[in-house]
């Protein structure tokens, strides 16, 4: 599960720009799960994307989801 939280991280760091924060809730931490975000002193489950963070290529083959009008069927 960590590993799978760890790309999660990763790709929404990639996603957002440099100067772009993540929200979580009081349950859950970024926290040594990657080097993608930074704690935000003093607010709770604020994480500012790490500037320095270079995200690794996408890994991995992309996923067929077929014609847009099929999406979800069989």
């Amino acid at each position: 599960v960590e590993p799978m939280r760890a790309r999660l991280l990763e790709n929404l760091a990639r996603a957002l720009s440099p100067d772009g924060f993540l929200f979580l809730g009081l349950g859950e931490t970024a926290t040594g799960l990657s080097e993608a975000f930074q704690p935000v002193s003093g607010r709770p489950g604020l994480y500012a994307r790490n500037p320095s963070f270079r995200a690794p290529a996408c890994q991995g083959e992309p996923h067929d989801l077929g014609s847009p009008g099929k999406l979800g069927n069989p």
